[in-house]
C-alpha cells in the first residue's frame, strides 16, 4: 500500500509522505514510508518521479541531464541536473542535492522547472531547492557519495561508498544527522526549503535546506551547508 499524506515525494529508494495523524502501516508519527515504486523496464539511468496519487508521473532521467561516464568506482556527470535554466549554487549533503539561486535575471524567459525538486522562494528573491532523489550512476539509490565540482564547467562526481549514511538509503545501523530510521530507510523531517547556511536560521541548524531548531549549530563551524558547493547553470 502506497503511503499518503499532504506532502509526498521520492527520497532515495523510499517513497515518503508527511502529514498529521498518519496511522497506516509504515507510519511513524508525522510521516509514512514505503519502498519507492516505479514502472517496469527501467530506462538507462532509471526513472525520475514526481507528484503523488493519480498525479504521480515517472519520466526517464535522461535527456534532462547527461549520463555518467565511469572509470572504476568513480563516475562523472558532465551536465548535472539543476532546478531550472537559471544560475544556481549547489552542493550535496548525505544524498540530498541542495541548490540556491539569487535574483531572477530580468528580461530572460525561463524554461520550465525540472520536476522532482522542492523549492521555496523568499521575499528577497532568493530561491532554495532540494532534490531528495538526485541522479546517481546506473540509477542506483544507494552506495554512492556524490558532490558538485567546479572547473571549466560544473560537473557532478560520484564515488562508490557502501557504508556512508545517506538520506533515502537503508539504515544499516545509523542515519545522517537530521534523519531518522523508519521502515529501515533513513528519512528526514518534513522539508521546508528555507535556508542555505546555519546563519540563515534564527535558531538551530540548516539541515537538508530546512531550519531545524532542535539541532544546535556547531560553534566555530565552517559556514557551509554541504560537503561541496559549486556554481553553474543548467
Amino acid at each position: 500500500m502506497e503511503a499518503s499524506g499532504d506532502l509526498c515525494m521520492d527520497v532515495g529508494g523510499a517513497y515518503v509522505c508527511w502529514g498529521d495523524g498518519l496511522s497506516n502501516k509504515g507510519c511513524d508519527g508525522d510521516l509514512c514510508v514505503t519502498p519507492r515504486t516505479t514502472p517496469a523496464a527501467p530506462p538507462i539511468g532509471g526513472w525520475r518521479c514526481s507528484g503523488q496519487g493519480d498525479e504521480r508521473i515517472c519520466r526517464p532521467r535522461y535527456p534532462a541531464s547527461s549520463h555518467f561516464r565511469c572509470s572504476g568506482d568513480t563516475c562523472i556527470q558532465d551536465y548535472p541536473r539543476f532546478p531550472d535554466d537559471g544560475v544556481w549554487e549547489c552542493g550535496d549533503r548525505a544524498g540530498v542535492s541542495h541548490c540556491r539561486r539569487g535574483y531572477k535575471p530580468s528580461g530572460v524567459v525561463m524554461g520550465p522547472p525540472d520536476p522532482g525538486w522542492l523549492c521555496n522562494e523568499g521575499e528577497d528573491g532568493h530561491s532554495v531547492c532540494l532534490d531528495f532523489a538526485p541522479d546517481t550512476p546506473n540509477g542506483e539509490t544507494d552506495g554512492w557519495e556524490c558532490h558538485y565540482q567546479h572547473g571549466d564547467s560544473v560537473q557532478r562526481l560520484c564515488r562508490r561508498n557502501a557504508v556512508l549514511p545517506r538520506v533515502g538509503a537503508r539504515c544499516r545501523g545509523g542515519c545522517p544527522l537530521g534523519a531518522r530510521c523508519v521502515e529501515d530507510f533513513c528519512v528526514p523531517k518534513r522539508p521546508n526549503p528555507n535556508c542555505w547556511l546555519d546563519a540563515d536560521c534564527k535558531e538551530g541548524s540548516c539541515l537538508f535546506g530546512t531550519c531545524d531548531a532542535t539541532v544546535s549549530a556547531p560553534k566555530n563551524a565552517t559556514p557551509m551547508p554541504t560537503d561541496d558547493m559549486s556554481s553553474g547553470h543548467h
